[in-house]
């Protein structure tokens, strides 16, 4: 393109950005005509008492699933990449790649260990519960808007400052049930595994064994380990041992209570018996393993 192309190009280019401008000026001054004199210039619309934004807003990947279920504090959004199966407060939800699952604080959620993939996307924060603008808790399939909007807090949690990252996560939030399809209802967990999942988590020093818990859940011990395997992925044994080893690994790495303390609380007799059980589960003594991971964390690794 010769010089004086390239000014023609740049001066048509200005000329429309201008048309463009004054159209604009045009629009926002019938707007501003057309506004009514405040009956008081020093009082406008007031945010709720209650109000808080999102905030220690965190954005991570996971490709794995924890051995049992799990709930805490915060907020969740999951965006899987994978279709796979969640159970939410006891609900089935089957999800596919590019969907929003919204889990409220304190809910129990848990990853079939069957699922096709486990590939997802979380977005947690904190906030007070009962705000306006978080959605109902399920599944949604987003339309291209709301896509939008994740994309600009994703951008902003990249780059943006804290203010701005919250900002964007308010609208993503605000719009997710609104221009999206509405949160699809799962499929209740059978009672008996429902009372087995909330026997486990509430309390790992207890007698777990295949006879306590049947008892439990009112059904024989052979039924228990039927419906157990076909809802939750896995053997109830291996499932139990999972959830002990979880434990012990956290109690390991980020707390100084004995090991006595520990093998009590994951339901051993006594600290041999855990020992073994931790060894032959992670392939090192319970002692060591401490020892070993703490050295990579102060190292940096």
């Amino acid at each position: 393109m010769k010089n004086y192309e390239i000014r023609v190009f740049f001066h048509v280019k200005a000329k429309e950005r201008s048309r463009s401008m004054k159209k604009r000026l045009a629009d926002l001054l019938e707007y501003a005509r057309a506004l009514h004199e405040p009956e008081n210039l020093f009082a406008g619309r007031q945010l709720a008492r209650n109000f808080s934004p999102p905030d220690s807003i965190l954005v991570f990947f996971h490709d794995f699933t924890a051995s049992a279920p799990n709930s805490h504090g915060r907020h969740t959004l999951v965006i899987p990449f994978d279709a796979m199966t969640y159970y939410l407060g006891g609900r089935r939800l089957d999800l596919e790649p590019g969907g929003v699952l919204y889990v409220p604080p304190y809910e129990t959620r848990f990853l079939h260990p069957g699922s096709a993939g486990f590939r997802r996307l979380f977005i947690t924060f904190d906030g007070d519960p009962g705000q306006k603008y978080l959605p109902e808790p399920g599944y949604y399939t987003p339309g291209e808007r709301v896509r939008g909007l994740l994309d600009e807090f994703l951008a902003a949690y990249e780059k943006g400052t804290a203010e701005e990252t919250a900002c964007r996560l308010l609208c993503f939030l605000e719009q997710l049930s609104e221009g999206a399809a509405a949160a699809r209802p799962g499929a209740r967990l059978p009672q008996g595994v429902e009372k087995t999942l909330a026997r486990i988590e509430s309390d790992l020093s207890v007698p777990l064994d295949i006879k306590s818990l049947a008892e439990n859940a009112g059904l024989s011990e052979g039924r228990l380990r039927t419906l157990f395997r076909e809802h939750v992925g896995i053997s109830l044994g291996r499932f139990v041992a999972g959830k002990k080893l979880d434990y012990a690994r956290y109690c390991l790495l980020n707390t100084e209570m004995p090991l006595a303390d520990i093998a009590a609380g994951c339901g051993f007799a006594n600290v041999f018996v855990f020992g073994s059980f931790f060894k032959r589960e992670t392939g090192t003594p319970p002692f060591r393993f401490r020892v070993q991971n703490r050295k990579k964390t102060a190292l940096g690794d």
